[in-house]
């Protein structure tokens, strides 16, 4: 009775006529093993992944003739995704008879904090940062850091957007701060997204001025 049916057999070039995203969250309430004051807490305060986000990664859309090989794509594309537990699609047929296929995607908790702590002869060693994988479930990234040592103090701040606006370029940001000087950085990057693009490209900026404390 647990078991799910099997998804029909679909016609290769069936029109799509909806696209249902099912985004679920990191835990599942419904299981008893998962329905406890820890895992209902981590649910409220985790941001699940906005559906424009998992639809801008979609190889098909809605009109477009089904194709499986495009589905079994989408399904790696979607899993390649720090920030998703796990992905599938599934077509069904509602009673009008018309092909809709459903998105379905589980979050992972992405906000990792960080701090290091250590003594070493006679010097104070100290990391403090945090990581957020899917800035407010747009599947941005955004990394914080500050670390103080007897060599080196600085903050970084890095960006990453694996789809910037609607497209396949990502952009990638890092601001280095420190003590003994400054690092730049910015990167866009178009790379074969399927196995259907015919383009790649990309274009690295870099600025990096370090001065020696001897």
């Amino acid at each position: 009775a647990d078991e799910e049916p099997e998804a029909p057999e679909v016609p290769e070039g069936t029109p799509i006529a909806s696209i249902v995203i099912v985004e679920e969250n990191i835990f599942d309430l419904s299981k008893e093993d998962e329905n406890n004051w820890l895992y209902r807490w981590m649910n409220r305060l985790h941001i699940v992944t906005k559906p424009k986000t998992i639809e801008r990664q979609l190889l098909f859309s809605e009109g477009d003739g089904y194709d499986q090989r495009l589905v079994d794509e989408t399904e790696r594309i979607l899993r390649q995704n720090k920030y998703l537990y796990d992905a599938a699609i599934k077509p069904a047929f509602n009673p009008e008879g018309e092909l809709e296929v459903e998105v379905h995607t589980r979050d992972l908790w992405t906000l990792t904090p960080e701090l290091t702590l250590s003594r070493e002869g006679g010097e104070n060693k100290s990391e403090i940062g945090i990581e957020e994988s899917n800035l407010f479930g747009t599947g941005q990234q955004v990394v914080i850091t500050h670390t103080d040592d007897v060599e080196r103090r600085g903050n970084v701040f890095e960006y990453y957007d694996r789809q910037l606006g609607a497209s396949w370029v990502s952009l990638r940001l890092l601001l280095a701060d420190n003590s003994d000087g400054h690092s730049r950085l910015m990167s866009l990057i178009k790379p074969f997204h399927s196995l259907d693009a015919r383009t790649a490209g990309g274009l690295t900026l870099f600025d990096d001025d370090r001065r020696s404390t001897f």
